[in-house]
């Protein structure tokens, strides 16, 4: 388990992405809304619309954060798990939603 609001490192994007990783404070989801966390273990997006996400930009040359349908393409669909804050409980646990 991750812990103490990451433990003093942030997720990996295989953290994230790995279903069976507990991250104090996060539940994985299986219907996306804006400010879930999005990982498929190589990238990390935010989810900021129906069907969008924010994230840094795959091309090696671009150095800038987009807002594209990462995360929702029908070649990425049950590659890709979704996360939501939901706060930790005062032993630092997930709290149920």
């Amino acid at each position: 388990m991750i812990g103490g609001m990451f433990g003093g490192n942030p997720p990996l994007a295989s953290q994230w992405a790995d279903k069976d990783q507990q991250i104090d404070g996060y539940v994985v989801v299986d219907k996306p809304k804006p400010g879930d966390v999005a990982s498929d273990g190589g990238h990390v997006g935010i989810v900021s619309d129906t069907g969008k996400t924010i994230s840094a930009s795959s091309a090696s040359n671009a150095k800038k954060v987009v807002e594209n349908d990462w995360g929702f393409r029908p070649q990425q669909k049950g590659k890709i798990t979704f996360r939501r804050y939901v706060g930790a409980g005062p032993d630092n646990s997930t709290v149920d939603t």
